[in-house]
Protein backbone atom coordinates (compact mmCIF):
# COMPACT_ATOMS: atom_id res chain seq x y z
CA UNK A 1 0.00 0.00 0.00
CA UNK A 2 1.34 3.09 -0.82
CA UNK A 3 1.05 5.86 1.97
CA UNK A 4 0.52 5.35 5.73
CA UNK A 5 -2.52 6.66 7.36
CA UNK A 6 -0.95 10.08 8.30
CA UNK A 7 0.41 10.54 4.89
CA UNK A 8 -2.72 9.47 2.83
CA UNK A 9 -4.36 12.86 3.81
CA UNK A 10 -2.24 14.87 2.31
CA UNK A 11 -1.96 12.80 -0.81
CA UNK A 12 -6.15 13.52 -1.47
CA UNK A 13 -7.52 16.28 -3.83
CA UNK A 14 -10.75 17.80 -2.73
CA UNK A 15 -11.93 17.51 -6.49
CA UNK A 16 -12.02 14.55 -9.07
CA UNK A 17 -10.71 16.86 -11.69
CA UNK A 18 -7.40 16.09 -13.16
CA UNK A 19 -5.18 19.15 -12.93
CA UNK A 20 -5.35 20.79 -16.59
CA UNK A 21 -2.17 19.81 -18.77
CA UNK A 22 -1.52 16.35 -16.18
CA UNK A 23 0.84 14.52 -17.83
CA UNK A 24 1.42 11.44 -16.01
CA UNK A 25 4.11 10.16 -18.01
CA UNK A 26 4.58 11.70 -21.15
CA UNK A 27 4.62 15.25 -22.87
CA UNK A 28 2.40 16.27 -25.02
CA UNK A 29 -0.72 14.57 -23.40
CA UNK A 30 -3.09 15.54 -20.86
CA UNK A 31 -5.56 13.82 -19.15
CA UNK A 32 -9.17 15.67 -18.84
CA UNK A 33 -13.29 14.95 -18.46
CA UNK A 34 -14.82 13.48 -21.06
CA UNK A 35 -19.03 13.83 -21.19
CA UNK A 36 -20.15 10.01 -21.03
CA UNK A 37 -16.80 8.85 -20.55
CA UNK A 38 -15.20 9.66 -17.78
CA UNK A 39 -11.74 10.52 -18.36
CA UNK A 40 -9.74 10.42 -21.48
CA UNK A 41 -6.48 11.49 -22.97
CA UNK A 42 -6.27 14.72 -25.31
CA UNK A 43 -3.01 15.93 -27.34
CA UNK A 44 -1.46 18.95 -26.06
CA UNK A 45 0.73 19.52 -28.96
CA UNK A 46 0.76 18.47 -32.63
CA UNK A 47 1.57 14.50 -33.32
CA UNK A 48 2.39 13.51 -37.03
CA UNK A 49 1.31 10.19 -38.54
CA UNK A 50 3.55 7.11 -37.01
CA UNK A 51 4.82 9.12 -34.47
CA UNK A 52 4.99 7.88 -31.16
CA UNK A 53 2.74 9.12 -28.50
CA UNK A 54 3.43 7.51 -25.26
CA UNK A 55 5.58 4.03 -24.15
CA UNK A 56 4.09 2.31 -21.50
CA UNK A 57 5.56 -0.42 -19.24
CA UNK A 58 2.85 -2.61 -17.76
CA UNK A 59 1.58 -5.15 -15.08
CA UNK A 60 0.73 -8.47 -15.97
CA UNK A 61 -1.42 -10.15 -14.53
CA UNK A 62 -2.01 -14.71 -14.30
CA UNK A 63 -4.86 -16.14 -14.96
CA UNK A 64 -5.69 -16.32 -10.70
CA UNK A 65 -5.07 -12.45 -10.17
CA UNK A 66 -7.22 -11.67 -13.40
CA UNK A 67 -10.06 -13.90 -12.55
CA UNK A 68 -10.20 -11.87 -9.21
CA UNK A 69 -9.83 -8.17 -11.38
CA UNK A 70 -12.60 -9.62 -14.26
CA UNK A 71 -15.60 -8.61 -11.35
CA UNK A 72 -13.91 -5.06 -10.59
CA UNK A 73 -13.59 -1.91 -12.49
CA UNK A 74 -9.85 -2.69 -13.10
CA UNK A 75 -11.41 -5.15 -15.70
CA UNK A 76 -12.47 -2.12 -17.74
CA UNK A 77 -8.68 -1.24 -18.13
CA UNK A 78 -6.99 -4.35 -18.91
CA UNK A 79 -5.76 -5.12 -22.34
CA UNK A 80 -5.00 -8.77 -23.56
CA UNK A 81 -1.39 -10.20 -23.59
CA UNK A 82 0.13 -12.69 -25.80
CA UNK A 83 2.17 -14.11 -23.02
CA UNK A 84 1.32 -18.02 -21.81
CA UNK A 85 0.06 -17.77 -18.62
CA UNK A 86 -0.07 -13.98 -17.96
CA UNK A 87 -3.18 -12.94 -20.37
CA UNK A 88 -4.42 -9.30 -19.34
CA UNK A 89 -1.62 -6.22 -18.60
CA UNK A 90 -2.85 -2.97 -17.03
CA UNK A 91 -0.75 0.48 -18.63
CA UNK A 92 1.48 2.09 -15.67
CA UNK A 93 0.68 5.36 -17.68
CA UNK A 94 -2.44 6.95 -19.62
CA UNK A 95 -2.62 3.87 -21.67
CA UNK A 96 -5.58 2.61 -19.75
CA UNK A 97 -7.37 6.22 -20.07
CA UNK A 98 -7.51 6.04 -23.89
CA UNK A 99 -11.62 6.09 -25.26
CA UNK A 100 -12.37 3.61 -28.10
CA UNK A 101 -13.51 5.14 -31.32
CA UNK A 102 -14.48 3.26 -34.14
CA UNK A 103 -12.80 6.32 -36.19
CA UNK A 104 -9.24 5.91 -34.54
CA UNK A 105 -6.62 8.50 -34.25
CA UNK A 106 -3.81 6.33 -32.54
CA UNK A 107 -3.02 2.58 -32.58
CA UNK A 108 -1.11 0.33 -29.97
CA UNK A 109 1.63 -2.06 -30.17
CA UNK A 110 3.37 -4.50 -27.61
CA UNK A 111 6.63 -5.48 -27.05
CA UNK A 112 6.59 -8.87 -25.15
CA UNK A 113 10.52 -8.52 -24.34
CA UNK A 114 10.22 -5.17 -23.19
CA UNK A 115 6.60 -5.35 -21.27
CA UNK A 116 5.41 -2.24 -23.28
CA UNK A 117 2.59 -0.65 -24.72
CA UNK A 118 3.69 1.60 -27.36
CA UNK A 119 0.82 4.21 -29.10
CA UNK A 120 1.21 5.65 -32.16
CA UNK A 121 -0.54 8.01 -34.43
CA UNK A 122 -2.23 6.64 -37.38
CA UNK A 123 -2.45 10.33 -38.61
CA UNK A 124 -2.15 13.62 -37.81
CA UNK A 125 -2.97 14.64 -34.51
CA UNK A 126 -4.34 18.08 -33.45
CA UNK A 127 -3.52 19.67 -30.02
CA UNK A 128 -6.76 19.81 -28.26
CA UNK A 129 -7.94 16.56 -30.06
CA UNK A 130 -9.08 13.09 -27.85
CA UNK A 131 -6.78 10.37 -28.74
CA UNK A 132 -8.70 7.49 -29.63
CA UNK A 133 -8.49 3.46 -29.78
CA UNK A 134 -10.30 0.98 -31.56
CA UNK A 135 -10.38 -1.81 -29.27
CA UNK A 136 -11.15 -4.15 -31.91
CA UNK A 137 -14.46 -5.03 -31.58
CA UNK A 138 -16.12 -3.83 -34.97
CA UNK A 139 -18.85 -1.45 -36.23
CA UNK A 140 -19.78 0.57 -33.81
CA UNK A 141 -18.40 -1.06 -30.43
CA UNK A 142 -17.52 2.20 -29.18
CA UNK A 143 -20.67 3.24 -28.83
CA UNK A 144 -21.75 0.07 -26.70
CA UNK A 145 -18.91 0.71 -24.64
CA UNK A 146 -17.01 2.91 -21.44
CA UNK A 147 -14.04 0.61 -20.34
CA UNK A 148 -11.69 -1.07 -22.28
CA UNK A 149 -11.99 -4.55 -21.68
CA UNK A 150 -9.16 -6.77 -23.80
CA UNK A 151 -8.24 -4.43 -26.06
CA UNK A 152 -6.41 -5.97 -29.41
CA UNK A 153 -2.63 -5.34 -29.77
CA UNK A 154 0.26 -5.63 -32.43
CA UNK A 155 2.59 -8.02 -31.12
CA UNK A 156 6.29 -6.17 -32.02
CA UNK A 157 8.22 -8.35 -30.10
Amino acid sequence: MIGGAGSLAAMIRSTDEPPQGMTPDDKGVAVRKVAAAGRGVFATRRFARGEVICRNPVLLLDQEDWRRCEATILDDYVYAWPEEGRPRAVSLGVGSLFNASDSPNIDVEIDVAAKTLTFRAIRPVEPGQELVLDYGWGAGAADRIRGGKSRTLHVVG
